[in-house]
């Protein structure tokens, strides 16, 4: 089965003037892959500069530019937020997306930021995939990082998970045998049956929320790819079922907090509810991914 896969973009620091140019270059190579019109084009352009204008007049930030892929493109989105310790005079996150949708309603939409402590590498991460009726996500965090943990994330989010949350995390386990391991969190959403699957092994939280119920998944301590016990065991998935709308926030042990109730709860939308979690509740010591979905309206 062809599967198209969707990346989180990169992170951009911004902290003086100067770091506005890098930005602008940044949304322009993003742009040119997705084939941006000439209109859009150029109100991208103004809006990360806009952005990038405004953390630096306060006390920096971080812009994500990036091409949305199948999954809520196709198009651009912008995304930005302050330091998250100086919030006192840090704007308030922001993003938009190139074209504008005049409608989400029924459709997909996945997206997430990944931030790596003092900007120095990283070693947690996610992926998604889009099949013909189905969603699929994967977030890992490595335990160890440096070069081996960014080499053992890479490797683990290069699985393309098909299959059902806990025989990706079985699957995956096998496939890190002898190494550190990962925590992780697999997700699959069913768009036909109006289903939600998730798995989780470690510090990866998997918060979901159908018509407005509330589920966290459970999370089996240990790592991925280390112990005697693989995941992936039937109590280890939780199923939700939604008629309304199905939100879902992933995150690592670098985001605290309560997602739902600390950023405005599932009204927000999923790159917003982001940029608002990493802003507000990461702690910037750590590597920190989180990852927000929405299909339908909430």
């Amino acid at each position: 089965m062809a599967l198209d896969f969707v990346v989180p973009g990169r992170l951009i620091p911004v902290l003086q003037h100067h770091d506005v140019e890098q930005v602008r270059r940044s949304a322009r190579q993003v742009a040119d892959r997705a084939r941006l019109g000439a209109p859009d084009l150029a109100a991208l352009a103004q809006h990360v500069t806009e952005m990038a204008t405004g953390l630096a007049a306060a006390s920096g930030g971080w812009v994500s530019v990036r091409d949305l892929g199948p999954v809520g493109g196709p198009g651009v989105e912008a995304t930005a937020f302050g330091r998250a310790d100086a919030l006192t005079d840090a704007v308030t996150p922001t993003w938009n997306r190139f074209p504008a949708s005049p409608s989400e309603a029924g459709s997909a939409y996945v997206t997430g930021l990944v931030a790596a402590a003092d900007d120095a590498g990283g070693a947690h991460g996610w992926r998604a995939w889009h099949g013909p009726t189905s969603l699929g996500i994967l977030v890992c965090a490595a335990v160890d990082g440096g070069p081996q943990g960014a080499q053992l994330l890479e490797r683990a989010l290069s699985f393309p998970a098909v299959t059902t949350p806990r025989a990706t995390l079985r699957v995956l386990h096998g496939m890190l045998a002898g190494t550190a391991g990962v925590a992780a969190a697999a997700i699959e959403v069913d768009l036909a049956a109006r289903t939600a699957r998730a798995a989780s092994v470690g510090d990866v939280v998997v918060d979901l929320l159908a018509d407005g119920v509330r589920t966290v998944a459970p999370a089996r301590c240990g790592v991925v790819g280390v112990g005697s016990r693989p995941p992936g065991l039937r109590g280890d998935e939780v199923t939700v079922g939604w008629s309304r709308g199905l939100s879902v926030v992933v995150h690592t042990a670098g985001i605290e907090g309560d997602g739902w109730t600390a950023t405005g709860g599932a009204g927000a939308h999923p790159a917003l509810l982001c940029a608002r979690l990493m802003q507000e509740h990461r702690t910037a010591a750590e590597d920190a991914c989180v990852v927000a979905v929405r299909v339908g309206l909430p």
